[in-house]
């Protein structure tokens, strides 16, 4: 008798999430050689827009709240069908000198700082949390002709190693993409012509976490919930946790 084809389920990664993807997928596919794990990998703002405008992943990894808000306001997503997986924090990045002499969040709201670039509040919840971070400082309408606003997460670290601004805000797990063996960032640790100077207290930015979200209208929902529930499961976080993600936020 044939064997039975395994089902493909297709999911959208974005930049900063690949390894522990790749780690939590093998595990699952060894467990259900029924089901093939499928990656897309790309930055996370061309993938959201591309769910927005018709594609149909059967899941979408999203890097915070600001992202599954977007889709679920589009009707592309139900609050019902994102799974917590990891908590998500925002890390503050400078030139490797530090020309604006930055030492603090705070310190961003002196005009001796110089310019900031964060992904765009709208879209990324990078940005939209280092916002809140920095309006619970005080600072944030001081930094308005400072700021310097990104579409793309990934050009933050761009600008901010060649000097084209003296800080940035990313998803603190993306600083260790290119690590072999993860870990968290810490605070002075360089890469390149870049250092990360310091993770956002959450207290100031608020909690937020990395969701797993069940994309409506896709071809294998059965499958790609179990998928899901299979990455979610508190057994099996140790990977994000390894890859810089932190646990789950209180009440998550």
């Amino acid at each position: 008798m044939p064997t039975a084809k395994a089902v493909t389920v297709e999911v959208y990664v974005p930049c900063g999430v690949t390894h522990p993807f790749m780690d939590t997928r093998d595990k699952f596919e060894a467990a259900n050689p029924a089901i093939r794990v499928s990656p897309r990998i790309e930055n996370t703002n061309v993938l959201v827009q591309r769910i927005l405008d018709g594609a149909t992943p059967d899941v979408f990894l999203a890097l915070g709240d600001v992202e599954v808000q977007r889709l679920e306001k589009a009707g592309r997503a139900e609050a019902s069908d994102a799974r917590p997986i990891a908590g998500n924090y925002v890390g503050l990045l400078v030139p490797a000198a530090n020309p604006g002499k930055i030492k603090s969040l705070s310190d961003l709201g002196k005009a001796s700082s110089g310019s900031l670039c964060i992904a765009d509040p709208q879209e990324n919840s990078s940005g939209r949390h280092l916002q809140q971070a920095l309006e619970a400082q005080g600072v944030w309408k001081e930094l308005q002709p400072r700021l310097v606003p990104t579409k793309f997460p990934s050009d933050v670290q761009t600008n901010v190693a060649s000097g084209k601004v003296n800080a940035g805000a990313i998803y603190g797990p993306c600083f260790m993409e290119n690590s072999e063996k993860g870990g968290r960032p810490a605070a002075g640790q360089a890469k390149g012509k870049v250092m990360y100077l310091l993770t956002v207290p959450p207290e100031l930015a608020g909690e937020f976490a990395l969701s797993a979200v069940l994309v409506k209208g896709a071809a294998n929902r059965e499958a790609a919930l179990k998928f899901v529930e299979f990455i979610a499961a508190p057994e099996n976080r140790q990977a994000w946790e390894q890859w810089g993600f932190d646990p789950l936020p209180s009440g998550k």
